[in-house]
């Protein structure tokens, strides 16, 4: 099966859940990076606005205005700082435009507005419709009184492109990872206010591209972190992207976009498989870009000349009534980057493997299929095997080869807990170990598997998301030394990605790829063998791997 018949599986199986040792001796560390921060980070500082003598909260000059904040647990933190003006009216379904600085120092000691969420979440607890379009904001948080120059870890959240924020208790209620690191979280644009393309947009635009917009918003916010980062007491050669589930996404296009270039010095992409970019802004397939954005803008009644104006004056109610974002099998569409040509390659993920610039390090769970899949209904032996044979048939897989690999003996005799795993391993876990074994031959790649599954979580398991916990130190973790100690290596390993300094805990070094991954587990994390190695290389034979 090639890379074109592929991908849409992934897409299918990515869009129907509810969401949202060191190296051997042969590859040194030395030898196999070709990507250095210190050959992509550019040099981008701005010139910075001073803050009034006197102040007695903790403040920043920025390139936009002064900006004061509050001191928590020891940290600074400066919430709801906004990044671009806000996309209204004329700048609806329109590319970022840069914030107008301000004159007086900007009091930001609240998270800003989320931005409008396209669906329901039962993982965040936000409602569609929620949120307000002027929320292009972003979140810093860093040690108070540490001497600098500090890493700045830049996070993008997930929620399928149709909800979430960054804002969100798992990143801002009392973190660790700011204890070592300026953190910065952001907001952008979903659903079809992000990410939607129309002919009549593209041609109002000098590239003759649309539907990337929620993309920009978080290259702006990126373009706003590399001119402070100075001023923020970071180091821009050390500027870590990452981001989970659609957030990883977003990191799999920031590495491919010419648009972010030099912005960032190393990325880490967590349960996402960057091959799920694949939706063309225009071509002959049946869910193109523009295609989707003149069905979006015929329910709103907007299929006149005047479609785009037409579009920017709706009612944010119809934009949420008609722009649903996450959808079921064979119906409706989900919101994405598209892959325009300019913004993005038309060869997706596949132009990484000549056009990666830096480090990376790529990983997913154990059970990424629970949240999505449990619930569903397969709960009988014939369910179970009518789904997969359903789901697979299409694109040349063998089903019974399939349901051998996944027998519900294996776990606890339950199909629905046999297709959790079955799909967590189709679309997160297997394209994860591909794609980093494509890539470890000529650029500095590191992996992880994460098996951490505290008494709390459950059947769930470790399950899609659960290592954020880990990483900021919040929320799901167990009081128990166990956790405590997994969480704090964590963050030492992800503050230390770009220095060379990265470790595993007790197991060594965090080599690039070589013979070992990064095996984090609240038992013992070690460096080893992927440890669904043979379950990807059976999905590999049967056409899953176009790498």
């Amino acid at each position: 099966m090639n890379a074109l018949r592929l991908t849409p599986l992934l897409t299918l199986l990515f869009a129907c859940g509810k969401d949202d040792g060191p190296a051997d001796d042969s590859a040194p560390a030395d030898d196999t990076p070709t990507d250095t921060a210190t050959d992509t980070a550019t040099d981008t500082a701005a010139e910075v606005t001073p803050c009034p003598d006197g102040l007695s909260e903790p403040a920043i000059s920025t390139s936009t205005g002064c900006v004061t904040g509050l001191v928590t647990e020891g940290q600074e933190r400066f919430l709801g700082v906004p990044y671009a003006a806000p996309p209204l009216g004329a700048l609806r379904f329109l590319p970022p435009t840069p914030v107008t600085p301000w004159e007086t120092p900007l009091a930001a000691t609240s998270s800003g507005p989320i931005c409008v969420q396209h669906v329901d979440s039962s993982l965040t607890d936000n409602k569609k419709g929620e949120g307000d379009e002027d929320c292009l904001t972003l979140n810093i948080l860093r040690p108070a009184g540490a001497a600098g120059p500090l890493p700045i870890l830049f996070f993008t959240h997930g929620g399928g492109y149709a909800t979430g924020s960054g804002s969100q208790s798992t990143y801002l209620n009392d973190p660790n990872l700011p204890d070592q690191a300026i953190v910065i979280t952001h907001n952008y644009r979903l659903g079809p206010l992000g990410f939607l393309a129309h002919p009549a947009l593209s041609a109002a635009q000098a590239e003759g591209v649309s539907g990337n917009m929620g993309l920009l918003d978080t290259v702006m916010a990126l373009e706003w972190v590399s001119e402070n980062a100075e001023a923020l007491g970071g180091d821009p050669a050390q500027v870590l992207i990452f981001g989970e589930s659609a957030g990883g996404l977003t990191t799999c296009a920031l590495l491919m976009s010419p648009d972010a270039a030099g912005l960032f010095s190393g990325a880490v992409v967590h349960s996402a498989p960057c091959l799920g970019l694949n939706e063309p802004l225009r071509g002959g397939a049946a869910d193109q870009g523009e295609r989707w954005g003149e069905t979006f803008a015929e329910a709103l009644g907007c299929d006149g000349d005047d479609a785009v104006a037409c579009m920017q004056s709706a009612p944010i109610e119809d934009i949420v009534t008609y722009g649903q974002a996450t959808v079921l099998i064979g119906e409706g569409k989900r919101y994405a980057p598209v892959l325009d040509g300019v913004r993005l390659p038309v060869d997706g993920a596949l132009s990484l493997k000549d056009g990666l610039s830096v480090p990376v390090t790529l990983g997913a769970n154990q059970d990424e299929g629970t949240v999505f899949v449990l619930g569903l209904g397969v709960t009988t032996e014939a369910i179970y095997e009518a789904t997969v044979r359903a789901l697979v048939r299409p694109f040349g897989i063998d089903a019974d080869k399939i349901l051998a690999a996944y027998p519900s003996a294996d776990y606890g005799d339950s199909p629905e807990a046999a297709f959790a795993a079955l799909y967590g391993d189709a679309v997160f876990v297997c394209p994860t170990v591909f794609m980093a074994e494509a890539l470890a031959p000529d650029h500095t790649v590191r992996g992880y598997h994460f098996s951490a599954a505290p008494a709390a979580a459950g059947t769930f398991g470790a399950f899609h998301g659960l290592e954020l916990a880990y990483v900021f130190g919040t929320g799901f973790v167990d009081t128990s030394p166990k956790d405590a100690a997994l969480a704090q290596d964590m963050q030492d390993a992800w503050a230390t990605l770009l220095t060379g300094d990265a470790a595993v805990g007790e197991a060594g070094p965090w080599s690039p790829l070589g013979t070992g991954w990064a095996l984090w587990d609240r038992d013992g994390s070690a460096l080893g063998a992927h440890p669904k190695a043979d379950l990807c290389q059976l999905w590999a034979e049967e056409g899953l791997n176009p790498w």
